[in-house]
């Protein structure tokens, strides 16, 4: 494929350099549609016991501590503290997701010794294909959040399900259309970084000489450290 007179593709150690300064695929779209999905399976999983606790941390911990007890500025402290306490882990899930996207995508991209002889292209301004996509996301969860509101029946006057379960259904209909637009995304910066990296034939034979010092410089350690091993 050739990009501009580029015709050699990048070489693992060249996409590892490039990784190393930052030039590697990732999406942030797809991370966070990751992230909205595990919240609201999460939630479904843990629903009627987090419906159970919030209940008794109001009912017997907030109310109780403005009311009964002889210090309640300490007593609130207490119950907000305890609050922090029963969100964390929920909170520490989604954190440990959005971490793995970040960073999982960098380290393999990052796999070689990235040395590389011809300068890496420095990343360009988004694309209109970015915004056209961004636009088909909104456009598509709009649709979707419209069918799932009619699906539930839910008005303002508190007909149909519950308000709970139909932020549940609107929270994870957004992580999916993050997670197909994020995918889109993903190979479309893909494609564009595997184009930029593309080598002219002068630059690859730069690359291959480089290459060739670096081997030949090893070898030579090798042979001096064998010499001084006692046989």
């Amino acid at each position: 494929m050739e990009t501009g007179g580029r015709v050699v593709p990048p070489s693992n150690e060249r996409r590892a350099a490039a990784a190393r300064e930052g030039l590697f695929a990732g999406s942030q779209i797809l991370t966070g549609g990751l992230v909205l999905i595990v919240g609201a399976a999460m939630f479904v999983s843990m629903k009627e016991w987090l419906a159970g606790t919030s209940v008794e941390l109001v009912r017997d911990g907030l109310f109780d501590a403005v009311t009964t007890r002889p210090d309640p500025t300490a007593a609130l402290y207490g119950c907000l503290g305890r609050g922090v306490v029963f969100l964390l882990p929920f909170l520490g899930a989604l954190f440990a997701v959005a971490l793995a996207g970040a960073v999982i995508p960098a380290l393999m991209a990052r796999r070689g010794a990235g040395r590389t002889a011809v300068s890496i292209p420095k990343e360009k301004q988004a694309r209109v294909s970015s915004f056209v996509l961004a636009a088909a996301g909104v456009a598509a969860f709009t649709l979707l959040c419209a069918k799932i509101i009619g699906g539930h029946g839910f008005s303002f006057t508190g007909a149909g399900s519950a308000p709970a379960d139909l932020l549940i259904s609107l929270v994870a209909a957004a992580g999916v259309v993050m997670c197909l637009v994020g995918m889109i995304d993903l190979a479309l910066r893909r494609a564009r970084i595997w184009r930029r990296l593309h080598l002219t034939r002068s630059e690859a034979v730069r690359e291959e000489r480089a290459a060739s010092g670096d081997r030949a410089a090893r070898s030579r350690v090798r042979a001096k450290m064998g010499e001084g091993v006692p046989r």
